[in-house]
């Protein structure tokens, strides 16, 4: 009992000071996230958006599952909207509807957390899907054709010819609140 208390999180972030994770907080690729594991809040944006890589990234291989919105299956607008409601950043489960979200962001400034858009079903025809971009010219997405959230590049292929566009939204929903 003559032991001082220890700092509260809140305290810890005020500080400045870094907190470890547990290893129960850390996310490995493949595997699925516990819903008892609670890392701490993210302070800055770019903790935010490591988060949400993190998270994004620990559900790569769940299945594909149209109007999914869980571990137990996603579509790619349900992902997203799951790997961002993580960080309490509400967003709608519909790709149309998320493009019209955030700032735009020209291909050529891309950032991790930036969510890409495609138009999968003809070059004239609405956003219809949609992933987190990861860095180095590579996402993460929920894909119906290969049947899991998995990662693939911009760079060629399939993906870079439907490209058509992105939005940077966790900055700007941060910044709001």
């Amino acid at each position: 009992m003559g032991q001082a208390a220890k700092p509260t999180q809140k305290a810890q972030l005020q500080s400045g000071k870094k907190i470890a994770a547990t290893p129960a907080a850390v996310s490995h690729p493949g595997r699925k996230i516990s819903n008892t594991a609670k890392a701490a809040k993210p302070s800055t944006s770019k903790d935010k958006v490591d988060e949400i890589l993190r998270t994004a990234l620990a559900y790569r291989g769940v299945r594909y599952r149209y109007g999914g919105m869980s571990s137990r299956g996603f579509d790619c607008s349900g992902f997203v909207a799951k790997v961002l409601l993580s960080q309490n950043l509400d967003l709608p489960h519909n790709a149309a509807a998320l493009s019209n979200r955030g700032k735009k962001v020209e291909r050529g400034n891309l950032c991790p957390g930036d969510l890409v858009f495609f138009r999968t079903r003809g070059k004239r025809l609405r956003i219809s899907h949609v992933g987190i971009y990861l860095g180095e010219g590579k996402f993460i997405h929920a894909s119906s054709g290969k049947g899991s959230v998995r990662v693939d590049t911009l760079l060629t292929g399939y993906y870079a010819r439907r490209y058509a566009g992105a939005r940077r939204i966790v900055f700007e929903q941060s910044s709001n609140k």
